[in-house]
């Protein structure tokens, strides 16, 4: 199975929306839905070099995240690992393009297991094999309304 994506249209400036993704403690507050038990691994929790653990509340599976690339306002990649004794890499790409006004933007996740889906880091020469997994997207919606309260 390849890789795992949604886009959704958010009513906020990409910017504002860059900032609130980029620092993993903001996380909980739109996907407290699927994931229990979140930690930052870090005292810094934004940029490149946050960490954080979090637990998969179905399966009960664990999974460590580190952000590795982070370009404003434009893309944000994670690496990790999860499963059973942390044996599954993971990546992850955060990539926001301006919406159709200058006030919305769109918004694309992507998780997958391989460079061949062009989530690998700039820097980065190897492939990961396929990923064989389901994501929930209910609470992306969440995100938006999250930044309409959040005051940086």
């Amino acid at each position: 199975m390849g890789p795992i994506s949604v886009t959704r249209t958010i009513d906020a400036p990409r910017e504002r929306i860059y900032d609130c993704l980029v620092d993993l403690a903001n996380r909980p507050a739109f996907t407290d839905h699927f994931i229990a038990d979140f930690r930052l691994e870090r005292f810094e929790s934004e940029g490149v070099g946050a960490a954080a653990r979090l637990r998969i509340e179905r399966g009960g599976l664990w999974m460590e995240t580190v952000i590795v690339e982070a370009e404003r306002p434009y893309r944000i990649l994670e690496q990790g690992k999860g499963g059973r004794l942390d044996r599954i890499p993971i990546m992850t790409a955060w990539e926001l393009v301006e919406g159709p006004s200058a006030a919305s933007s769109e918004v694309t996740l992507r998780f997958g297991r391989t460079t061949l889906c062009g989530l690998a880091p700039s820097n980065s020469t190897t492939a990961l094999p396929s990923l064989s997994t389901v994501v929930t997207t209910r609470r992306m919606s969440s995100l938006s309304g999250m930044l309409v309260f959040s005051r940086r």
